[in-house]
């Protein structure tokens, strides 16, 4: 009976699964939209603080997940998950990129992108840590860069230094000097994070050769896209309709 309800599911909708390191989305979609949503702090799940009604309810569906934190598969053992396989890719060329060193979300970025977003694009992905993948007008993923995000970067001056305090989180754009502690750790962190970004696009736009897409997704979108002027908020769940594609592709597998 089990078998028979879940391949009845199966036609209908699957349960997509994004977990980063801050917060897990979960997400109930068919092939072309996403019906239900959920975000939940990604420690207070593995720990058993918080659970997803969404999974709870539709655990008999298809579930394709992707994760960049391994503590979840083992959390989620119990459920039959296809885990996000980057061997199964084929509508974006992957030849440039040590596939096995990759991270799944990143991946999936890649794929909404050939899919959602003029090409060349750069997406830039603002989570714990910020992240570009460059898509180019042959659909093949170039790579990408990897840095701090400004919440980690609040996190080590904070941690790491004898004096300088935890920082409110904010999304002005703070003045470019400060006559006190906060706010030139706010001027350091986030000027400095908007402008290695400006010098890290226009770099790889000069190494092109040509114009690109800019978008911005994750959860420091608002403030980047705010104040990066050459970039744009990308599609809502970017990362998801990432996992839709991928699934799309299995099925014609």
């Amino acid at each position: 009976y089990r078998h028979i309800l879940k391949s009845i599911c199966i036609a209908m909708k699957r349960l997509l699964i994004n977990a980063g390191n801050t917060n897990i989305e979960f997400a109930l979609a068919d092939d072309s939209t996403i019906n239900d949503y959920e975000k939940i702090d990604t420690r207070a799940f593995l720990n058993g603080e918080k659970e997803s009604a969404i999974l709870k309810k539709n655990s008999d569906c298809e579930i394709i997940a992707a994760t960049v934190v391994p503590e979840l598969e083992t959390c989620l053992e119990q459920y039959d998950i296809h885990w996000f396989d980057r061997t199964q890719i084929t509508c974006i060329d992957l030849s440039q990129i040590e596939l096995e060193q990759m991270g799944a979300d990143r991946l999936a970025n890649a794929l909404a992108a050939s899919v959602l977003c003029p090409l060349p694009v750069i997406v830039i992905d603002s989570g714990t840590a910020i992240s570009t993948e460059i898509l180019d007008a042959n659909k093949k993923l170039l790579g990408g860069m990897i840095m701090p995000g400004r919440r980690v970067m609040r996190n080590a001056l904070s941690r790491d230094t004898a004096l300088l305090p935890e920082i409110p989180w904010q999304n002005e754009r703070p003045e470019p000097y400060a006559g006190n502690t906060v706010d030139a750790m706010r001027a350091g962190i986030d000027l400095g994070c908007i402008g290695a970004l400006e010098k890290l696009i226009t770099a790889t736009i000069e190494s092109l050769g040509t114009d690109c897409h800019v978008i911005v997704i994750g959860g420091d979108k608002d403030f980047i896209s705010d104040h990066l002027e050459i970039a744009e908020n990308g599609p809502e769940h970017f990362t998801l309709r990432g996992l839709i594609i991928y699934a799309q592709g299995l099925k014609k597998s």
